[in-house]
């Protein structure tokens, strides 16, 4: 072990016996309180005693601990949340993601089959492929029946096994409404 301040070997910077506390004594001129009195404790290396300058009546060290922490947003989980709700679809309850990250409206087979959808082959087929390199063919597409409030209409969406929601709309959906989307209150407009 070797010391940073003195460069001797046998302790650390911490345990130095020629680390030196030096206690200074300065007076604040305030209009409240002119007498009141502010120490400050420095740390002086080339010293080898410690240095006090104070007064025989004002023998106070103050102490001022500063904590490095950010306050906590509590609006914090609107940043890293996706934008779902539910909705209906033709006589059912589906839950409805929107994702401006996704570059496609699809629902779930597993929805299509229960809403007893029709599915026509795709225009153009294609592939989809996820982050761990698993490809999915994407060769058919449904006309799916949305109400959101005054919202009543058909949007068609690819067919894909899903688990995270029923109906996922991208940006076709939102290019096409030309919705704006308030991310910070959660909130849509179209």
């Amino acid at each position: 072990m070797q010391c940073h301040n003195c460069h001797a070997r046998g302790h650390i910077a911490v345990h130095c016996p020629r680390r030196a506390l030096a206690i200074e004594n300065e007076t604040v001129d305030s209009p409240e309180n002119e007498d009141q009195v502010v120490n400050e404790v420095e740390y002086s290396r080339d010293q080898d005693e410690l240095v006090d300058d104070f007064e025989e009546e004002n023998e106070q060290v103050d102490v001022v601990q500063c904590n490095l922490s950010t306050i906590r947003d509590d609006n914090e989980w609107k940043r890293t949340t996706i934008f779902h709700t539910f909705i209906r679809c033709g006589e059912q309850s589906c839950k409805l993601v929107i994702d401006n990250g996704s570059c496609m409206n699809i629902v779930s087979k597993t929805t299509n089959g229960r809403l007893n959808l029709k599915a026509e082959p795709h225009s153009k087929p294609f592939r989809v492929s996820w982050v761990n390199k698993t490809s999915l063919p994407v060769s058919e597409r449904c006309l799916v029946p949305m109400k959101m409030g005054d919202y009543d209409k058909r949007v068609y969406c690819d067919e894909l096994p899903m688990d995270v929601a029923h109906v996922l709309l991208g940006r076709p959906w939102l290019y096409d409404l030309d919705v704006i989307n308030h991310g910070g209150r959660k909130h849509i407009c179209f």
